[in-house]
């Protein structure tokens, strides 16, 4: 039995969903435009227009998840009158929190271990996502807050807070946690098939550690504790090369 179920008094609807759904797309489209809009401008003048990779995926990263909070701060916080707490962000124990690190880190390990068991490997397209520019001290420090940080605590606040709690809702826990992983690995399309699996992997231990832990903070803890790992283990090796 988990030890703290992730209720509310405030319960979603479907239509909540869609609305932060539509917002966000609209949001994420028009900030998109406008990214690249600049970034074409900038093309044109810059004499070094290999830096301006890194500065639209860092970009696109805070307008997709500053979209994702726009909206829900729009529809559940200001429209349903939700609090920040009732979407999922209670405080958690601090056991949780130092086996969100860990777990996260393991995750890093258990991902790699399968991938060499299968014969997998996308380290390449992983490093033209996360590294586009080679090795560049902005690239990291950037990469550490914004792939780190920023974009586990959208997505989660996106799958975990909003698709997995609806789900769970209508279904329950069993059944929401595997449609809900379907759905996040089915929003990393970019990965190969196989690739896609083991995101929806790490999408079911999520929302298996947000059932649990009855926080939002814990998953976003072990997504983030995951891809700064993932960030830090791709510029260190493109600093040795």
């Amino acid at each position: 039995m988990p030890e703290t179920q992730t209720t509310s008094p405030v319960r979603l609807r479907g239509r909540d969903v869609i609305y932060v759904t539509l917002i966000c797309a609209i949001f994420t489209a028009a900030g998109i435009a406008v990214l690249l809009g600049l970034a074409g401008d900038l093309a044109v003048r810059s004499p070094r227009p290999r830096t301006l990779n890194l500065g639209v995926l860092f970009g696109s990263i805070i307008v997709l998840n500053g979209a994702i909070a726009a909206a829900v701060g729009l529809v559940l916080i200001r429209a349903r009158h939700m609090t920040w707490r009732d979407i999922g962000f209670a405080r958690p124990s601090v056991r949780w929190v130092f086996a969100s690190v860990a777990l996260g880190i393991t995750l890093v390990a258990t991902i790699e271990g399968i991938e060499r068991i299968l014969d997998l490997s996308a380290g390449q397209l992983t490093a033209g996502l996360i590294a586009p520019d080679g090795f560049s001290w902005f690239g990291l420090l950037g990469g550490v807050v914004l792939i780190g940080f920023l974009a586990p605590a959208g997505e989660e606040l996106f799958f975990r807070g909003l698709i997995y709690r609806w789900f769970r809702d209508q279904w329950g826990p069993a059944s929401a946690a595997p449609v809900s992983a379907l759905l996040f690995a089915g929003a990393h399309f970019y990965y190969p098939l196989p690739h896609m699996l083991l995101v929806a992997l790490l999408g079911l231990v999520l929302a298996i550690a947000y059932e649990r832990s009855g926080s939002l903070w814990i998953p976003i803890g072990i997504h983030a504790a995951q891809n700064t790992t993932v960030v830090i283990l791709i510029y260190g090796a493109l600093a040795e090369s």
